[in-house]
């Protein structure tokens, strides 16, 4: 296991992995298409650690930080998650 800056750096990675094996299974395509392959484990990572009936409510009272602090997951997730909403209010 590769060592992390931070708890939430390490609970997203293994959320990102998490999405490989239920998306992807023992698929042996993956080599041939990594960058699908990655988004599709990023957007599942992104969605299992910050569901949508949840995120999109607290996406308009609460702040990047407020958000990565009550999610667990690093900022930068978190502006990548809000970009998938229809109110997406950070730049």
């Amino acid at each position: 296991m590769p060592k992390f800056k931070t708890a939430s750096d390490c609970r997203y990675a293994l959320a990102h992995e998490l999405g490989h094996i239920i998306i992807h299974g023992r698929d042996k395509t993956c080599v041939e298409t990594i960058g699908k392959h990655e988004a599709a484990a990023d957007a599942f990572a992104l969605y299992f650690t910050m569901p949508p009936y949840l995120f999109e409510k607290d996406i308009k009272c609460l702040n990047e930080w407020d958000l990565a602090e009550k999610y667990g997951m690093p900022v930068e997730q978190v502006l990548n998650r809000a970009k998938l909403c229809d109110h997406y209010q950070y730049q």
